[in-house]
């Protein structure tokens, strides 16, 4: 997930483990994983990623939106619910 410049990675709930990178002008990446005993199992859908970020003091007025993208190395029948705002 590339959060939007005046987002930054606060946490994650569920059983996610999350590395968010550094800071730069074009937004922080943000990467998940299942946790290991995230007990995902074959055709079925991941757990519920939740992420906390912090607003910028200085970010107002704006409308701030952030989309992320799933991959797998799985092949997925429904490639179009890969990404959602």
């Amino acid at each position: 997930d590339t959060l939007p410049v005046g987002l930054t990675y606060a946490g994650v709930t569920g059983p996610w483990s999350c590395i968010p990178g550094p800071v730069d002008t074009a937004g922080q990446v943000v990467s998940c994983t299942p946790a290991e005993d995230a007990g995902i199992i074959a055709d079925a859908s991941a757990p519920t990623l939740t992420m906390t970020v912090d607003v910028a003091a200085d970010t107002t007025g704006e409308a701030l939106v952030n989309t992320a993208t799933a991959v797998s190395g799985t092949p997925d029948p429904d490639g179009a619910s890969d990404t959602e705002p």
